[in-house]
């Protein structure tokens, strides 16, 4: 279930902002339940009371767990009479109901500790060597891998164990608490992450000052391609529809640096035809809205396409760097696209929405529907590779409203 990124960050497994929701932002559909909201360290945060933890989740995380990495903000606020007040806890008991958990606690109000118990039921902690208060803000990191558990707090690392053994499958998340022991501490959690990977200490940085996005709300793609491969001459379809998409910028590279990793690369390419091309068959009901991130690297004295839906219609730059789609009665849009700045288009009958603003409108009066004959992207069957680099590439049967199209902007595929 994992999401990992060439070349960037390690995607999260699971990830709440508790913005007065219990969804899970990394698109994996782990709801969690959450006793009460209240003011977290960035919007809203979760909070527990004396008998619940402030969120959990029940059910299959990580099966046979190689590694395991959390973090998250927390806000203390009461003082603990002695032993373990679970912060944020995982727990698996196995078919015999051997143990086998990771969880991070604050030992006697004053310290942070790490504990890994193998499910053996043999217990390993790291505990950290600076001193935790009551009433402040701290971010709390642990990861785990290759009989190593390390403890970060604010970004930096305060503990270290060797432990030994393995853990079962992962099957219960606490937050703020730990059910098992009666255990709960009176505080707020807010920006949890989950994964099943290892993270380096930049990453926990970076995660650290980035607040989990509230959760995607947006209908689910027919299409999505986030060219994170890096490599090769294909790239998966991230819909679950199984429609890969074919590359074909041999030239020089199908790959560039992308919005957020990599990103399909029309530059440099000499042949004709388009840069990736797929055997999209989905019958449309409804329109067909189509979005991704691009960044121009020049604007030729030609027409060049962005998107085509073979025999049907095409999205593409004329030799001015006005954006123009067949399915608009006026043609182009009043848009230029800009060198050299990543900037994101979303296509719909009606007009054309740039980095989630409609700067555009159509006089269309209705969506396009029907069976696509194939996509291609950057050129068509007829044109040579647009020079431009695109991704995070979606295509949506629905019309999207302008909180959609923005929400779709914000959650990178």
């Amino acid at each position: 279930m994992a999401k990992l990124t060439s070349g960037s960050l390690p995607q999260p497994l699971g990830a709440w902002s508790f913005d007065d929701t219990p969804e899970d932002s990394s698109g994996n559909g782990l709801t969690a339940t959450v006793t009460a909201y209240t003011t977290g360290h960035t919007n809203d945060g979760a909070v527990g009371d004396a008998s619940h933890a402030a969120a959990s989740y029940s059910g299959a995380l990580i099966a046979s767990p190689t590694a395991v990495s959390f973090m998250f903000w927390f806000y203390p606020t009461r003082t603990s009479a002695g032993g373990l007040d679970g912060n944020i806890t995982f727990l698996s008991i196995d078919s015999t109901g051997a143990p086998g958990y990771l969880v991070v606690a604050w030992s006697n109000s004053t310290h942070l500790v790490a504990q890994f118990t193998n499910a053996a039921g043999t217990d390993y902690s790291a505990v950290a060597s600076v001193t935790t208060a009551q009433n402040t803000w701290v971010h709390v990191a642990a990861t785990w891998v290759s009989g190593t558990l390390l403890l970060y707090l604010n970004g930096v690392q305060v503990g270290t164990a060797t432990t030994s053994g393995v853990l079962p499958t992962l099957s219960w998340l606490e937050a703020g608490g730990l059910a098992a022991a009666s255990a709960f501490n009176l505080g707020v959690v807010d920006d949890l992450r989950v994964f099943d990977t290892a993270l380096s200490s930049t990453d926990i940085t970076t995660y650290m000052n980035t607040p989990v996005p509230p959760p995607a709300i947006f209908p689910a793609p027919v299409a999505a391609y986030n060219f994170n491969e890096g490599t090769g001459l294909s790239s998966a379809d991230s819909s679950g529809l199984g429609q890969t998409l074919s590359l074909h910028n041999t030239s020089s590279s199908p790959w560039g640096t992308g919005h957020t990793s990599f990103g399909l690369n029309g530059v440099g390419a000499t042949s004709s035809g388009p840069t990736a091309n797929t055997t999209l068959t989905h019958s449309f009901t409804v329109d067909a809205a189509m979005m991704f991130w691009v960044n121009a690297s020049t604007i030729r004295a030609n027409y060049d396409g962005l998107f085509a839906n073979q025999g049907n219609f095409d999205a593409y730059l004329d030799p001015t760097g006005l954006v123009g789609y067949d399915l608009w009665p006026e043609g182009e849009s009043t848009y230029t696209l800009p060198i050299g700045t990543w900037v994101h288009l979303c296509f719909q009958y009606n007009g054309l929405w740039v980095n989630g603003v409609k700067v555009f409108s159509s006089t269309n009066p209705s969506g396009w529907t029907g069976t696509w004959g194939g996509l291609q992207l950057l050129g068509s069957f007829d044109t040579t590779s647009t020079q431009v680099v695109i991704d995070d590439f979606r295509s949506i049967d629905a019309h999207l409203t302008d909180a959609e199209v923005v929400s779709a902007m914000n959650t990178p595929v």
